[in-house]
């Protein structure tokens, strides 16, 4: 029983992924909004062509640069927490 459980843990912390969470979706919509308002467009225009007008750099776009900047830290940055720490292969 305790196998079951653990192994029902496990598969629920390898499905919970940041690009779906609650708060990222909330961060995209007001994103989202911000750029219409800057732009004036309405909601049938596809966001792939408000966010260029408006200047801002889509939201998938920023959370990759925020991970590779953090990565470089990481692994350039002696003082970094993880400085060095390589993830342990997935089982």
């Amino acid at each position: 029983m305790v196998r079951i459980a653990g192994s029902a843990s496990q598969k629920a912390s390898e499905s919970r992924d940041i690009r779906r969470s609650d708060f990222v979706s909330g961060v995209d919509d007001a994103l989202s909004e911000s750029s219409r308002i800057i732009t004036g467009c309405l909601k049938p225009t596809p966001l792939s062509m408000v966010n260029p007008l408006a200047g801002i750099v889509p939201p998938d776009v920023q959370r990759k640069i925020a991970c590779a900047v953090e990565k470089q830290y990481q692994n350039n940055d002696s003082r970094h927490p993880l400085y060095h720490y390589n993830m342990p292969p997935a089982a």
